[in-house]
């Protein structure tokens, strides 16, 4: 059966559960395919189509970690046109499929929305721009009499879609060098560039990170505001940060801050650091003395610093918050569980609703332990008390090094990396967290550990990654 077929087949289904809702003639919501990825999808898995021509093709979806839809949640919210997962732990045996059904009628007849391969663990479906306001759904496996029915219902609304253009502004911003890693704040009605990472670049980066400030006031011409000076291991690190990558980047107190670092030098990067111009910066701490750790966020929240999750390179992961309101003092916000499993690699960062988010992200691998990505949203309003958010998993792929940012009122997720797909390209939005659209191709190139700003009502992303460093600039506008 081909693509078209499965279509067919499902665009069926929904008629009839449309007929079994109200006694219509039909329905017009259309379920993605199931069949194999087009040849024509790039790596990172963004094909120029949108998200239900793409189909959420499974094979995109093959060897991520997996986890089972709550059962118990009987307060699902689901917008027209948003994706969303459903799961299973993936079952090998031959032939073994997993049915999505749909009931309209409070589980009175059930409707065929898709079936995949067992093996695969999870099925992606876009709600449909018209059909029934009330559904239950259930998993009905092969190997199983017994269907499991998930959240007992969830209520359809109006879709949040908005329409953005995604266009380059700079193929190659001049003078700065590409790299990866950098933070990215915005102040003083400017956006920053705030140090990175390439080792191929031996000029711009003797020692494979750098401490260079970079500023820009439309994301084009931009103005270096501090010169590299980590060039060499006579470097003094009490007199002005040493180069890094992937810290914790925040703006807080009429000041841009970093917080802790990387450990390519080989110690763990503890430190934090204040700039009121990009230019001259002050040391507030040379060690924030909690655990030792990189790829953790840190954002302005509360009126803290507050830095969250990290891994180090034994092997411990963490899902922790520490607030310091001056950069000195940090004390740990205790919280209760449940909270996310210990995880970092998310660059950027979200304040959304009054409340820190942790979007995706991951573990990076180590001696002992193998790369991990996670799908699952959790916020926070004070960052000790965390909630999960929406489905047990998101509609994108686990990933790590995404860009998270904050913009026109919506949550993004932009890019990013996992073993199996390598840089991916895709970019995604929610005003909730639970229910998210896949923004159209855009010819926005894979990458990961890109840097992202919100300013002036534009979101900007550039730099990072893209099996080579870049130094490229995109804009997303209303």
């Amino acid at each position: 059966m081909d693509c078209s077929e499965v279509r067919l087949n499902e665009r069926f289904a929904w008629w009839l559960l449309c007929a079994c809702a109200w006694g219509c003639a039909g329905g017009s919501g259309e379920a993605p395919a199931t069949g194999t990825t087009p040849a024509s999808d790039p790596p990172g898995g963004a094909a120029a189509a949108s998200a239900s021509d793409r189909g959420f093709t499974p094979s995109l979806l093959r060897g991520q970690p997996i986890t089972t839809l709550d059962a118990q949640d009987t307060s699902r919210h689901w917008t027209r046109g948003s994706a969303h997962a459903f799961t299973w732990t993936p079952e090998t045996s031959p032939s073994a499929t997993v049915r999505v059904e749909a009931s309209a009628d409070e589980g009175l007849s059930w409707a065929l929305l898709g079936e995949a391969d067992a093996a695969l663990g999870r099925w992606v479906w876009e709600v449909p721009a018209e059909g029934p306001t009330r559904l239950r759904f259930r998993l009905v496996r092969s190997w199983s009499a017994t269907p499991e029915e998930l959240s007992r219902s969830v209520t359809v609304s109006a879709s949040h879609a908005h329409e953005y253009r995604f266009a380059q502004i700079a193929a190659t911003v001049a003078g700065v060098p590409p790299r990866d890693g950098a933070g990215a704040v915005v102040m003083n009605d400017r956006m920053w560039l705030i140090g990175g990472w390439n080792p191929l670049d031996t000029d711009a980066f003797p020692l494979t990170t750098s401490n260079d400030v970079w500023s820009s006031a439309d994301g084009i011409a931009w103005r270096q505001d501090k010169p590299n000076s980590f060039r060499d291991y006579d470097f003094d690190p009490a007199a002005d940060w040493a180069g890094r990558h992937t810290a914790g980047y925040a703006v807080h107190d009429g000041k841009m801050w970093i917080v802790g670092g990387d450990a390519v030098q080989g110690d763990y990067q503890m430190d934090v650091w204040s700039s009121a111009d990009g230019a001259h910066w002050s040391q507030a701490t040379a060690d924030t003395e909690y655990p030792r750790r990189v790829l953790h966020t840190t954002v302005s929240f509360g009126g803290s610093l507050l830095t969250v999750g990290g891994q180090n390179w034994d092997g411990t992961f963490f899902n922790d918050g520490w607030a310091s309101a001056d950069g000195v003092t940090w004390k740990e916000r205790i919280g209760t569980t449940p909270r996310f499993s210990g995880r970092g690699v998310v660059c950027g960062s979200a304040v959304f609703g009054n409340r820190v988010w942790m979007i995706g992200g991951g573990r990076y691998d180590t001696a002992t332990t193998a790369w991990q990505g996670f799908g699952d949203v959790w916020s926070s309003a004070d960052g000790a008390t965390w909630e999960k958010v929406g489905d047990d998993a998101a509609p994108w792929l686990p990933r790590t090094y995404h860009d998270v940012v904050v913009n026109d009122g919506r949550m993004f997720v932009i890019g990013g990396y996992t073993p199996e797909m390598g840089n991916l390209d895709d970019v995604w939005y929610s005003d909730d967290g639970e229910n998210w659209y896949l923004l159209p191709a855009t010819g926005f190139p894979a990458r990961h550990a890109a840097s992202s700003w919100s300013y002036h009502g534009a979101l900007y992303v550039g730099f990072g990654n893209t099996e080579g460093f870049n130094a490229d600039m995109w804009r997303l506008d209303l």
